[in-house]
Order: C-alpha cells, then structure tokens, then sequence
C-alpha cells in the first residue's frame, strides 16, 4: 500500500472547506508537516515503502518520446524543447510533472501556439508556483526564453485555469484527458518532411518551429537522420543558422564545412537584420537569438584555423570578440593560439595581458610563457611567470617534456587543474613548444631544480 499525501488542488484537511495550497499548506510546510490525505495510514501504521520511485533523466525522455500521447508533432517538440531548458535547474521529478502538465493542456485545450517561449516559460512558472520554488519570476523567464513576460503571465493565467478545471471535474482521478492520436516518430518525420511543412504553414513563426526541430535533431545520434532533419528544418524556415551548423558538423571534407558554416552566417545575419546588429554590438551571446549565428561565426573560424588559414580565422576571431567581449565561446583562446604560430607575439601578448588580464586559466598561463620567450629569450620573468603558470596547473610540463605521452582519445570533460587540462592543452599547443627546443630544455632545468 502507498500512502497518499495531500496533493495542493486537495480539499484542506482541516475542514475549511477551502483547497490545500490556500489554506494550511504554507503553515504546514514552515513546520515539516507532511499531511496525509484522508482515509490513509497515520504516519506511525507500518506501511510497505513510504517512499517515492526514483525518477531518472532517462525517464523523462522515455516521458515525451514513448509514454504520452501527442495529438500535434509540435507540441512534443515543445516539451523536449521545454525540459532541455528546465534542465539542470529543477529536480527530475519537476520536469516530469510539467512535461505531463504540457502534455494534460495541449492535448485539451488544443491551444494555438505561435510562440514557444511563451508556452514553455508559462509551464515552468507553473512548475514552479506549484512545488513553491523561489526566485522564479516572470521576469527572470521573459529573459531567458526571449519573450515579453506579459505574454508569459497570460498564458500562465490560462494553465491555472485549465489546471482548477480539471480538479473540479476529475479531482485527480483516473481517466484525465490526453492528446488523441500517437505523434510521430523521429523516423516517421525524417522521412514525410510533409507533416512539418503543413506545421510550418499554419504556424505564426516558422524561424521558431524551425528552431524547436532543430533542438530534436542535436539528440539524433544517426548522422543520416541529422542531416535530413537539417534540411526540413530549412524547409521550413531558409534563413535557419544552426540548419546549416549541423550540415557543417556532418560534412565530409573542411571545404564543404566552411560554405554551410558560410551560408550559416549568411542565414543569421538575414535573420537578425542589419540594425541589430549595430544596436547590440557587443551584446550578443546573451541574445538567445543571436546564438546561431554565433555557432555558425565560431565553426567558420575554427575550420579556417584548423586548414592553415591563419589570417583569415584571426580576422573572423577578433569580430566574435567584438561581438561579445565576454567570450563565452572561448574565441580568445584560439586567437592567441593563431598568433602564436604566426609568432605575432605582441598582439598575444596584448590580448592576454591587457584585453582579458584577469583570465587566469593554465592556458592563457602557459601561453603567456611563449610570449614571454618569443619577445625576449631566456630572461628572468620566466621564472615568474613559470611558478604561476604551474600553480594553475602543475601536470602540463610532463606533457610537454616528454614525461607523460598524450592519451590515444582526448578526455571529453576537462577539469581545471587536473590531467585532463593539461592533455587538452599539449594536444594544442606541443607543437608550439616542439619548435622551441632551447625553451623546453629551460622547462625541464626548472623541474629539475623543484
């Protein structure tokens, strides 16, 4: 037997006559009450497991992809799109009551949805009221899905309603409504681009819809099947940037990679327009909407850099810089890399030391090294500028003396301080050092000497 606790929408026990949430919950839950719906076990009657099943990530997924009924292909997208963003902030078991939540609206109400956004930061504000989360407001989610909170409380409004609806009518019994019909599959939509190209015609934002299918297809791990959801994607909107980043990832030769990356930032800049990019130079990133053309800019500039064009991937690094000073792409690190083996020692050595002196990272550490030797030889700030640089991370210098081999696959998470750090740095930077044999030597007498 499970004991049922009482649910927020449950008449009050206490007899008010009023529901749960607007009665004694908040004295209950100051006081570490747990109230036991009417008809159950006390809390001192043995009882075969109190406990809640464990919910998992993979049950989540299994959620919207197998166990719940989608009446509209779109609405399934939305609650992928909904628990990737929820993701990280909230408890599993959180994210599952708002996908079945999502699942209990859309599938009743049928709601016409010309924004995602709205939809999703509506439910996560729901999600939130509901299990009594602080610090959620609407606000802080009109900024973080793009739209207007006015928006966000409208359609907030609408989900408490429906939600008081359905109490009244099934008081949480068995049989609440669902979505008609199975949606279908990852399969069924790469192969009949039709159905979302009927979505696309009926939805008021076609960039969006194209945008929430692409969510979907960053999970898709048969390349084939990304790239056909790709295209649909820019069936449904030509001007989609991350479309045309994920043929690029799929590419097979740097030549193909750079003209999708090439038509990715054509596309973003289409999309974006001329004037904001001028009013929000130096903004971007923290635009949800300017991110795909972002990807597209970084992919562009890497595969210049990664075939040798040097001159080219430091112009495309330095405008992504200028674009966003905050470098959450980690742009800065490749540029000081390209002058470095250009042996443009004063711009890496401004870029470091001025523009973003206060990154401490063990690479910029040991990057400041090489400049430091490039401008001036063998001089006393070494020994300086070594101690600190070992500080950060003291693992690196065996990789580049020879002492420790580089791993066969590099790590794929990176933890500051730690091997797996100084791995990913040799694997960039020991040719650099290579081509410096007097400055390794100079390295190894210092390790020597600790």
């Amino acid at each position: 037997m499970t004991v049922k606790k009482v649910g927020r929408n449950d008449p009050c026990p206490c007899g008010s006559g009023k529901k749960y949430k607007r009665c004694c919950l908040e004295k209950d839950q100051a006081a570490n009450v747990t109230r036991i719906a009417p008809g159950q076990p006390a809390a001192d009657e043995p009882e075969d497991d109190f406990s809640d099943p464990v919910i998992t990530a993979e049950d989540v997924v299994s959620l919207i992809e197998h166990e719940l009924e989608w009446g509209n292909v779109l609405y399934q997208m939305i609650a992928r799109y909904l628990a990737n963003r929820m993701a990280g902030e909230y408890e599993l078991d959180h994210i599952a009551m708002a996908v079945t939540m999502l699942n209990l609206y859309t599938g009743t109400a049928q709601p016409v949805l010309r924004t995602a956004g709205v939809i999703a930061g509506a439910m996560e504000y729901f999600t939130a009221q509901a299990f009594g989360i602080e610090g959620v407001t609407l606000t802080s989610l009109a900024e973080k899905y793009d739209v207007s909170a006015s928006a966000i409380s409208r359609r907030y409004k609408d989900l408490e309603a429906f939600a008081e609806a359905l109490y009244e009518q099934e008081n949480a019994a068995p049989g609440q409504p669902r979505a008609v019909g199975m949606p279908p599959n990852l399969k069924q939509l790469a192969d009949s681009p039709e159905a979302l190209e009927q979505l696309a015609r009926e939805s008021d934002d076609p960039a969006e819809l194209a945008q929430i299918l692409l969510y979907y297809t960053w999970d898709e791990p048969s390349p084939t099947k990304r790239i056909d959801l790709a295209r649909q994607a820019l069936r449904i909107y030509p001007d989609s940037a991350d479309a045309w980043n994920i043929l690029a990832e799929e590419s097979s030769s740097p030549e193909e990679a750079l003209e999708y990356y090439r038509k990715g930032m054509e596309a973003g800049k289409k999309h974006l327009g001329r004037k904001f990019f001028r009013e929000n130079r130096g903004l971007f990133w923290g635009i949800l909407k300017t991110r795909p053309f972002m990807r597209a800019k970084f992919g562009f500039a890497h595969t210049l850099h990664k075939s040798g064009r040097h001159r080219e991937a430091i112009r495309e690094y330095k405008e992504l810089l200028e674009l966003n000073p905050n470098d959450n792409q980690g742009a800065r690190y490749l540029l000081v890399l390209a002058y470095l083996e250009l042996k443009e020692y004063g711009a890496a050595d401004k870029l470091m030391n001025q523009t973003y002196a206060d990154d401490i990272s063990a690479e910029f550490n040991y990057n400041r090294l090489l400049t430091e030797y490039g401008m001036r030889g063998i001089t006393p700030a070494l020994k300086r500028l070594f101690r600190q640089a070992v500080h950060y991370n003291p693992h690196i210098p065996d990789f580049l003396t020879g002492k420790k081999r580089l791993p066969r696959k590099m790590p794929e998470r990176i933890v500051v301080g730690d091997t797996t750090e100084a791995a990913a740095y040799a694997g960039d930077h020991l040719h650099l050092w290579r081509e410096r044999p007097e400055l390794l030597a100079w390295v190894d007498d210092q390790l020597q000497s600790r």
